[in-house]
């Protein structure tokens, strides 16, 4: 990825205490498992970046990598607060800018 590249902005953050929202290139309602915890991976040709949601009253997130195989991307990376439309800020919003052809698939739930 150069300077010149376009990116996209993700956009992750806690909507209630069982659901993930994502905006962006994708606008799409994710679901937390049992343990409140949910998953994705941002996957652009040979780089990969997982995106992780967990709940315990609020709302974190968190960045890391899918395996030993693939570093961390040099992707702009931002965690802000995520305030809601009633004006409540139970969550962490974060922000991924990723290169254009970037997909999100959501994580297998992790066996228990």
């Amino acid at each position: 990825m150069t300077e010149t590249d376009p990116t996209r902005p993700y956009v992750f953050y806690g909507e209630s205490d069982d659901c993930i929202e994502v905006g962006g290139p994708v606008r799409e309602e994710f679901y937390a498992d049992r343990d409140g915890r949910w998953s994705g991976t941002l996957t652009n040709g040979k780089h990969q970046l997982r995106v992780t949601l967990w709940f315990d009253g609020c709302w974190h997130a968190a960045v890391g990598q899918t395996d030993e195989e693939h570093p961390l991307p040099t992707w702009g990376i931002g965690i802000g607060q995520h305030t809601t439309d009633k004006g409540d800020q139970y969550s962490a919003r974060l922000i991924v800018s990723a290169p254009a052809g970037t997909v999100l698939a959501e994580d297998p739930p992790r066996s228990q």
